[in-house]
């Protein structure tokens, strides 16, 4: 097999197993140094969300924290946008914190 063919195959199987091993959807929306763009108004914001004390800016490390600790639950944290107020919900894929829009109507 000549390096080309050998190159193929494995950036084949590297395609097919991240897709299979990668539950990142299209609309998802990747948080970066605590920040992410609003798929609904565009700003870009710290993420809010709710607690027993009200609605918060998001403590990114402890939402992380959560979700590691509870990888395989049903626990659902919901972020909000401060500036239009756009429901999502957080995801963790790959130690990496994403925010997926919500079905519910803001």
């Amino acid at each position: 097999m000549s390096n080309e063919e050998s190159n193929t195959v494995l950036n084949t199987n590297l395609t097919s197993s991240n897709t299979q091993s990668n539950p990142v959807k299209d609309n998802w929306i990747k948080i970066v140094d605590g920040k992410f763009e609003c798929g609904e108004c565009g700003y870009i914001n710290v993420p809010e969300t709710n607690t027993s004390d009200g609605v918060v800016e998001a403590n990114i490390d402890e939402i992380k924290e959560r979700l590691i600790s509870n990888p395989k639950s049903d626990i659902s944290i919901y972020g909000i946008c401060p500036t239009c107020a756009m429901e999502y919900t957080f995801r963790l894929v790959n130690n990496e914190l994403y925010l997926e829009p919500s079905d519910m109507m803001k």
